[in-house]
């Protein structure tokens, strides 16, 4: 039985370990399908997007161009970013055959491990049923024996009874021959005849003559007496032996009570494997490997975010988390629920959603969303970028808010911030250049600072 406990811990450290790797082998697999995609989209600007330019020998050679700002690309630059994309591909696809390899390992050492649980399982079923027969002929020998006590004891009292009438007779007889002596000698010597000399031989001779008539008629009680003796002393014999065999049952009996307790632990801990399993499942369900995907991003996102929010706001903490219906339906919506814990004057915190802050409190939690998802986006896609456009951002913010948002700005990475603003606002007095749209006569026109 520990044996099998054994089993079955190994093989759910193996079911643990597999599900880590196919963890790591699907982060591989996307990581691999996103760096081919991204050295295929490169290529396609080559193929797709490249313009003929004259070169100074009067031919015409094809310039990359970007898909998105439509400018031509350096082809040192691009041969240089290409060969990166492919090593970075490469590397992906090597990476990803790793896992698989490990993955596949796994899966052949948790089937051996699953093998040697389920004959484990077949050997504990045959020594249960081997005890059940054992037991039953356990039951069995124990009512033989109590058959053969009821026996005996029913011999015993039998041997009793013989007994007690056979010194019954005895002493009838007994009392009876000393009767017929003391009278016989009585008469004789009342009569002092002389022939009572005579009879006195012959009273004797008949005495003993009717005690020897009371043996013969004794004998056969005496005999069947100990007929019974010899037959209470041979059931005693028996019962002697079926004693070991009751206690040599009893041991087995409390065995096969061990055996019983140890199937209970393993039925529990099948049952908790069984549970562990379904979880696995659904884990691994076409809807769990996407959960996990979002909770992993919703888990770095709140980082990043957590960095501007602090920056902008004191005491404000945003916590991002993806929430089910409570319907319990596998085709409910997963949604992403935002919660922003506040500090008090009291210095306490208090959990609150977004819809109950204030305007400016909202602008301030959106804006630091807006730039922990840009910055996200462009360390998992790896894209650069030096400008950052801002609409209508300080809208609702008193002048420390508007104020700490400039100073967020200024140490950005990027070379140029450009905001929307309203004219005479905040924006006109903290930036270092504005430009002013003048809507006339139906048309706009832009005063460049």
């Amino acid at each position: 039985m520990r044996q099998l406990q054994h089993a079955r811990n190994l093989e759910q450290s193996k079911l643990d370990e597999v599900f880590h790797l196919e963890q790591q082998l699907s982060l591989t697999k996307g990581s691999a399908q996103v760096h081919e995609q991204q050295m295929m989209a490169y290529q396609h600007l080559h193929t797709h997007h490249g313009e003929a330019v004259g070169d100074p020998s009067g031919g015409q050679a094809v310039t990359p161009v970007c898909d998105r700002c439509l400018q031509p690309i350096d082809s040192m630059i691009y041969n240089q970013n290409l060969e990166r994309l492919q090593a970075e591909c490469t590397a992906a696809h090597h990476a990803k055959q790793q896992e698989e390899a490990r993955v596949t390992e796994a899966r052949r050492l948790m089937g051996g491990l699953r093998g040697q649980r389920e004959a484990e399982a077949t050997h504990l079923e045959q020594l249960q049923a081997e005890q059940l027969q054992m037991r039953a002929q356990a039951q069995q020998l124990v009512d033989q024996k109590h058959d053969a006590r009821r026996y005996a004891q029913l011999q015993q009292s039998r041997v009793q009874e013989e007994r007690q009438h056979l010194r019954w007779r005895v002493e009838c007889v007994t009392a009876e021959a000393r009767e017929v002596i003391e009278a016989e000698a009585a008469d004789a010597v009342a009569s002092a005849d002389p022939r009572s000399d005579l009879e006195i031989p012959q009273e004797v001779s008949r005495a003993a003559n009717l005690l020897s008539e009371l043996i013969r008629e004794a004998r056969p009680a005496l005999a069947h007496h100990q007929r019974l003796q010899s037959n209470l002393t041979s059931h005693q014999a028996q019962k002697n032996e079926h004693k070991g065999e009751a206690g040599r049952m009893q041991a087995m009996q409390r065995q096969e009570e061990a055996l019983r307790a140890s199937a209970a632990e393993a039925q529990q801990a099948a049952a908790t494997e069984a549970a562990w399993l379904a979880e696995l499942d659904a884990a691994f369900s076409r809807t769990g490997i996407q959960s996990f995907a979002i909770e992993g991003v919703l888990g770095e996102l709140q980082v990043v975010t957590s960095r501007y929010l602090e920056q902008l706001s004191t005491g404000m903490v945003l916590k991002l988390s993806a929430t089910r219906p409570s319907s319990g339906q596998s085709s409910a919506v997963e949604r992403i629920s935002k919660a922003v814990q506040v500090r008090t004057a009291k210095g306490e915190t208090r959990e609150r959603t977004v819809r109950q802050l204030s305007g400016g409190e909202r602008r301030r939690v959106g804006l630091a969303l807006a730039l922990g998802f840009s910055e996200l986006i462009a360390a998992r896609s790896r894209l650069r970028t030096n400008l950052i456009v801002l609409d209508e951002v300080l809208q609702h913010l008193d002048e420390e808010g508007n104020a700490r948002v400039c100073s967020l700005l200024r140490g950005m990475h990027q070379d140029t911030v450009l905001i929307v603003g309203q004219a005479d606002s905040y924006v006109a007095q903290a930036f270092d250049a504005v430009d002013v749209v003048v809507k006339q006569n139906g048309q706009s026109h832009l005063l460049l600072a």
